[in-house]
């Protein structure tokens, strides 16, 4: 059995339809035969059901829930993937996880969040936020994250970690750099993606979703 948690670049093939672009209007991806998800599935799987409990613009706190929820039903043989996300990202509303990137986008009071949650996010930022804090919350997750890893594997169970944002040691780049790399130019990248959003399923193009799957193939076939 497989198991996938993350954010955006790890979602299913199945949730094309339920995602929205920057004028929350239905999006046209490119075409795209096979994600790396569905690749990685087939091949050490064999394309038997397995679960991807992935969702956009989460916070690695859902992430990491989502895995202790999950994790009894892990047994020995299975693999599990743990992509993890920015570590800026934070879960404020319980029943919407994929609204953890507010740091980075605008929410709109009455639309996206009540006027009360907007005027209580808008003091958080100029009052409560901490840097620091976000920075010691992940590095305690990483620890968390090392410890159950450890125990997984004392019972079968291989597990794969990979960064989307920030480097991890021992792990060579991260998902946001293979994904920017597509670009010629940073500045290109960001006329891409004001002009459109992000067209490209799990943020990247068809190629590099067959690398990605093979290396991973690799890992959980071969240990490298």
């Amino acid at each position: 059995m497989l198991h996938i948690f993350g954010d955006s670049f790890s979602i299913p093939d199945t949730d094309k339809e339920k995602v929205f672009g920057p004028n929350k209007e239905s999006v046209t991806y490119l075409p795209l035969e096979k994600s790396w998800t569905t690749i990685v599935n087939d091949s050490i799987n064999n394309s038997a059901m397995y679960t991807n409990d992935a969702i956009l613009g989460c916070s690695n706190d859902y992430i990491y829930q989502q895995i202790r929820e999950k994790e009894s039903l892990f047994k020995n043989g299975d693999c599990v993937i743990i992509q993890l996300t920015n570590l800026y990202r934070e879960w404020f509303f319980e029943n919407k996880p994929y609204m953890a990137v507010h740091m980075a986008v605008e929410m709109t009071a009455g639309v996206d969040v009540t006027e009360e949650q907007h005027k209580a996010l808008e003091m958080y930022k100029r009052h409560l936020y901490s840097e620091r804090r976000l920075i010691l919350h992940y590095n305690a997750l990483l620890d968390a994250l090392s410890f159950r890893i450890k125990l997984w594997e004392d019972q079968g169970i291989k597990c794969l970690v990979l960064p989307a944002f920030h480097n991890l040691p021992g792990v060579e780049g991260n998902l946001c750099e293979v994904s920017g790399s597509e670009f010629d130019s940073e500045k290109t990248s960001m006329m891409y993606h004001e002009k459109t959003g992000d067209l490209r399923f799990n943020h990247f193009s068809e190629v590099n979703h067959k690398i990605l799957a093979d290396k991973i193939i690799n890992f959980f076939t071969n240990n490298k």
